[in-house]
């Protein structure tokens, strides 16, 4: 892309996830970026890398809709190629062939598998060279996407209480396996170092395109525990970033207060700005969207205009100020996902319970995005919400 050029988004407005309505969207995407009716040589493999952060149903908004990547899939069937459905589960879901066949199905995904279309089952992994890295060297991914001619990257538009919003580029994390995960929170324990992680992650995965699937996403606390959020729209890019830019403005975002933004536009890969990026096709609904709910993580660990006081006892407030992740007794059931996913080892089933040291946790909300029965919220210190009150 040179310096005159725009990034190119294409957006459908698309309210139903109807078979016809969906296929008909995903058609008109590919046409407004200008993809030819043939994606690949026939007998090509395509890789399709959806969002299937866990195994949920599809109406719950966690994961991508088996809609939108069953209408992906069939175009590149019909162009002649071979697609595997590749992506690892989220941190704290055992990387294994009964784990993926339970996501699989439970998503809604098992209905695609196909002659021509097969859901993932290698667990063999690759390392990759990341070119340009600034953190990460290389990175251990999955096989099958690495073997694959093209990599389709599928999105979901979600918020995050770590990243503070999920989209494009952070849907390429599902490309390291399992297991992996918690170790890039244990050595990247802020959002900033992650977002940086992440950026070398995409430029080492380069996907031919991305599409988000925001239909209907997710607001409030995600990716997992948020609310489902009628959007209303499919986006598509050959540029993540410019994605990512576009559902940032739209949720409501400064694109630079995104980290993963943030990072990319440090690195000269987008300049973060909304005017900077030339949209095609229902541009009309390409707006923010009414009262959308950031993450309550959005913004906590920064305390200015608190006033002289607060400033002064900036050290011990900022710690007061962050959400802290608390097993609610009656929801728990102990089934040690979040134990699985904390990347800190901060987490222990006792007594059939999740009990959390409260002074080894990296508030990276791994266990809450791994729990299943969302039994692990988020709350502020009580001390801080007093003082708040005084210092006001």
């Amino acid at each position: 892309m040179t310096k005159t050029e725009k990034p190119l988004v294409a957006a459908v407005e698309t309210r139903s996830y109807d078979k016809n309505i969906i296929s008909a969207a995903v058609g008109r995407l590919f046409e407004l970026l200008g993809m030819p009716e043939k994606l690949v040589e026939p007998g090509r493999t395509v890789a399709l890398k959806p969002n299937l952060l866990m195994a949920a149903e599809p109406e719950k908004a966690v994961t991508t809709h088996p809609e939108v990547v069953g209408a992906v899939a069939d175009i590149a069937v019909n162009s002649g190629a071979v697609v595997r459905i590749v992506d690892s589960p989220g941190s704290g879901t055992l990387w294994s062939e009964g784990s993926l066949s339970r996501v699989y199905r439970k998503c809604g995904l098992d209905r695609l598998a196909a002659e021509k279309i097969h859901l993932n089952n290698n667990l063999q992994t690759r390392k990759i060279a990341g070119p340009n890295s600034k953190l990460i060297k290389t990175f251990e991914f999955i096989e099958a996407a690495l073997d694959a001619d093209m990599l389709i990257n599928i999105a979901k538009a979600k918020t995050h209480t770590f990243t503070y919003m999920t989209c494009a580029v952070k849907n390429l994390f599902g490309l390291v396996p399992g297991f992996d995960k918690p170790g890039y929170h244990a050595r990247m324990k802020n959002p900033e170092n992650f977002a940086e992680m992440l950026v070398d992650l995409a430029e080492a995965a380069k996907p031919s395109f991305s599409i988000v699937d925001a239909v209907v996403g997710m607001e409030g606390d995600g990716p997992t525990s948020g609310t489902p959020r009628n959007i209303g729209l499919l986006l598509a890019s050959t540029d993540p970033y410019a994605l990512d830019t576009i559902v940032a403005h739209m949720m409501g975002f400064d694109p630079m207060q995104v980290p993963v933004i943030a990072s990319a536009v440090a690195r000269g890969l987008t300049s973060g700005r909304f005017n900077d990026i030339e949209i095609v096709g229902d541009t009309d609904a390409v707006k923010p969207i009414p009262h959308f709910k950031l993450p309550r993580t959005f913004g906590g660990t920064g305390l200015a205009g608190g006033g002289w006081l607060v400033n002064l006892l900036q050290p011990i407030l900022k710690r007061m100020w962050v959400l802290n992740p608390v097993p609610v007794k009656r929801l728990c059931v102990g089934c040690g996902a979040c134990e699985d996913a904390c990347p800190n080892d901060a987490i222990k089933i006792i007594d059939g319970r999740a009990a959390i040291a409260r002074d080894q946790c990296i508030r990276c909300y791994c266990c809450h995005e791994a729990c299943p029965h969302g039994a692990m919220k988020l709350k502020r210190s009580i001390l801080y919400s007093l003082f708040h009150k005084v210092a006001r």
